[in-house]
Protein backbone atom coordinates (compact mmCIF):
# COMPACT_ATOMS: atom_id res chain seq x y z
CA UNK A 1 0.00 0.00 0.00
CA UNK A 2 2.82 2.20 0.66
CA UNK A 3 4.62 1.63 -2.33
CA UNK A 4 1.34 2.40 -4.28
CA UNK A 5 1.06 5.93 -2.91
CA UNK A 6 4.48 6.69 -3.87
CA UNK A 7 3.67 5.88 -7.71
CA UNK A 8 0.52 7.43 -7.94
CA UNK A 9 1.96 10.66 -5.91
CA UNK A 10 4.91 10.77 -8.43
CA UNK A 11 2.80 10.31 -11.53
CA UNK A 12 1.37 13.46 -12.19
CA UNK A 13 3.75 15.91 -11.53
CA UNK A 14 5.80 14.20 -14.44
CA UNK A 15 2.39 14.28 -16.63
CA UNK A 16 1.80 17.89 -15.83
CA UNK A 17 4.99 19.34 -16.39
CA UNK A 18 5.44 17.92 -20.00
CA UNK A 19 1.69 19.25 -20.81
CA UNK A 20 2.98 23.14 -20.02
CA UNK A 21 4.64 23.19 -22.56
CA UNK A 22 3.10 24.85 -25.69
CA UNK A 23 4.15 24.59 -29.32
CA UNK A 24 3.95 27.56 -31.67
CA UNK A 25 2.93 27.03 -35.06
CA UNK A 26 5.05 28.68 -38.30
CA UNK A 27 1.75 31.02 -38.57
CA UNK A 28 1.99 32.09 -34.87
CA UNK A 29 5.43 32.05 -35.03
CA UNK A 30 5.09 35.31 -37.92
CA UNK A 31 2.66 36.66 -35.51
CA UNK A 32 5.20 36.44 -32.53
CA UNK A 33 8.02 38.16 -34.57
CA UNK A 34 5.49 40.93 -35.44
CA UNK A 35 4.45 41.03 -31.81
CA UNK A 36 8.44 41.59 -30.49
CA UNK A 37 8.92 44.32 -32.79
CA UNK A 38 5.72 46.21 -31.59
CA UNK A 39 6.60 45.68 -28.08
CA UNK A 40 10.07 47.33 -29.32
CA UNK A 41 8.76 50.22 -30.99
CA UNK A 42 6.23 50.81 -27.62
CA UNK A 43 9.08 50.58 -25.44
CA UNK A 44 11.35 53.30 -27.93
CA UNK A 45 8.65 55.70 -28.07
CA UNK A 46 8.16 55.69 -24.01
CA UNK A 47 11.80 56.22 -24.05
CA UNK A 48 11.76 59.10 -26.35
CA UNK A 49 8.70 60.64 -24.44
CA UNK A 50 10.92 60.22 -21.22
CA UNK A 51 14.17 62.22 -22.59
CA UNK A 52 11.88 64.92 -24.31
CA UNK A 53 10.21 65.24 -20.76
CA UNK A 54 13.66 65.53 -19.19
CA UNK A 55 14.35 67.86 -21.71
CA UNK A 56 11.46 69.99 -21.12
CA UNK A 57 9.84 69.48 -24.54
CA UNK A 58 6.41 68.60 -22.88
CA UNK A 59 4.52 69.06 -26.48
CA UNK A 60 6.87 66.70 -27.82
CA UNK A 61 6.57 64.39 -25.23
CA UNK A 62 2.93 64.48 -25.40
CA UNK A 63 3.00 63.33 -28.70
CA UNK A 64 5.20 60.28 -27.95
CA UNK A 65 3.06 59.13 -25.31
CA UNK A 66 0.43 59.48 -27.61
CA UNK A 67 2.30 57.24 -30.34
CA UNK A 68 3.34 54.65 -27.34
CA UNK A 69 -0.39 54.11 -26.35
CA UNK A 70 -1.18 53.41 -29.87
CA UNK A 71 2.13 51.00 -29.83
CA UNK A 72 0.57 49.49 -26.67
CA UNK A 73 -3.06 49.13 -27.68
CA UNK A 74 -1.61 47.74 -31.02
CA UNK A 75 0.86 45.11 -29.46
CA UNK A 76 -2.20 44.15 -27.14
CA UNK A 77 -4.54 43.16 -29.97
CA UNK A 78 -1.46 41.07 -31.20
CA UNK A 79 -1.26 39.21 -27.88
CA UNK A 80 -5.14 39.16 -27.62
CA UNK A 81 -5.21 37.27 -31.10
CA UNK A 82 -2.51 35.06 -30.38
CA UNK A 83 -4.04 34.25 -27.38
CA UNK A 84 -7.41 33.09 -28.80
CA UNK A 85 -4.94 31.18 -30.84
CA UNK A 86 -3.84 29.03 -28.51
CA UNK A 87 -0.57 30.61 -27.14
CA UNK A 88 -0.51 30.87 -23.76
CA UNK A 89 1.37 34.05 -22.77
CA UNK A 90 2.04 35.40 -25.88
CA UNK A 91 3.91 39.27 -24.01
CA UNK A 92 5.76 36.97 -21.66
CA UNK A 93 7.12 34.80 -24.57
CA UNK A 94 7.67 37.92 -26.66
CA UNK A 95 9.96 39.55 -23.84
CA UNK A 96 11.76 36.18 -23.28
CA UNK A 97 12.62 36.56 -27.33
CA UNK A 98 13.55 39.91 -26.86
CA UNK A 99 15.61 39.23 -23.84
CA UNK A 100 17.61 36.17 -25.41
CA UNK A 101 18.32 38.40 -28.68
CA UNK A 102 19.60 41.29 -26.53
CA UNK A 103 21.77 39.55 -25.31
CA UNK A 104 22.79 36.87 -28.57
CA UNK A 105 24.14 40.72 -29.72
CA UNK A 106 25.99 41.21 -26.56
CA UNK A 107 27.83 37.67 -26.27
CA UNK A 108 28.97 38.32 -30.37
CA UNK A 109 30.24 42.22 -29.74
CA UNK A 110 31.94 40.70 -26.65
CA UNK A 111 33.46 37.93 -29.11
CA UNK A 112 34.23 40.09 -31.32
CA UNK A 113 36.83 42.54 -29.08
CA UNK A 114 38.36 39.79 -27.67
CA UNK A 115 39.29 38.40 -31.09
CA UNK A 116 40.22 42.23 -31.56
CA UNK A 117 42.66 41.99 -28.65
CA UNK A 118 43.98 38.78 -29.46
CA UNK A 119 44.59 40.19 -33.17
CA UNK A 120 45.96 43.52 -31.19
CA UNK A 121 48.76 41.44 -28.93
CA UNK A 122 49.81 38.86 -32.30
CA UNK A 123 50.93 42.38 -34.00
CA UNK A 124 52.27 43.68 -31.28
CA UNK A 125 54.43 40.40 -30.92
CA UNK A 126 55.42 40.32 -34.83
CA UNK A 127 56.17 44.04 -34.28
CA UNK A 128 53.81 45.20 -36.74
CA UNK A 129 53.14 48.88 -36.22
CA UNK A 130 50.17 49.24 -39.10
CA UNK A 131 48.48 45.90 -38.10
CA UNK A 132 48.14 47.00 -34.74
CA UNK A 133 47.08 50.71 -35.43
CA UNK A 134 44.44 48.63 -37.77
CA UNK A 135 43.49 46.19 -34.69
CA UNK A 136 43.35 48.92 -32.46
CA UNK A 137 41.21 50.81 -34.59
CA UNK A 138 39.00 47.71 -35.18
CA UNK A 139 39.09 47.46 -31.33
CA UNK A 140 37.79 50.97 -30.88
CA UNK A 141 34.63 50.79 -33.24
CA UNK A 142 33.89 46.77 -31.98
CA UNK A 143 33.60 48.84 -28.32
CA UNK A 144 31.42 51.76 -29.64
CA UNK A 145 29.18 48.73 -31.03
CA UNK A 146 29.11 47.18 -27.96
CA UNK A 147 28.29 50.45 -26.08
CA UNK A 148 25.36 50.98 -28.71
CA UNK A 149 23.55 47.51 -28.36
CA UNK A 150 23.96 47.86 -24.91
CA UNK A 151 22.28 51.26 -24.39
CA UNK A 152 19.69 49.83 -27.00
CA UNK A 153 18.91 46.95 -25.51
CA UNK A 154 18.27 48.40 -21.84
CA UNK A 155 15.96 50.95 -23.20
CA UNK A 156 13.60 47.77 -24.36
CA UNK A 157 12.58 46.52 -20.50
CA UNK A 158 14.69 46.15 -17.13
CA UNK A 159 15.64 42.61 -18.34
CA UNK A 160 19.35 43.10 -19.36
CA UNK A 161 22.56 41.81 -17.57
CA UNK A 162 25.51 43.34 -17.96
CA UNK A 163 28.18 41.14 -19.88
CA UNK A 164 31.45 42.19 -18.47
CA UNK A 165 34.97 40.90 -20.28
CA UNK A 166 38.41 41.22 -18.51
CA UNK A 167 39.87 43.93 -20.28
Amino acid sequence: MFFAAASFAQTPTTTIAQSDKTNIAPVENTRMKELDSCIRKYNSEKNMAKHAMIRGDFKTSKADYARADTDKKHYKAIAAELKSEGVSHPIRLALKEIKKADQRLIIADVKTIKSDKLAKQKALKAGDSTAVKAAENNLIADKINLKKDIRESSHDEKHFVLIRSKS
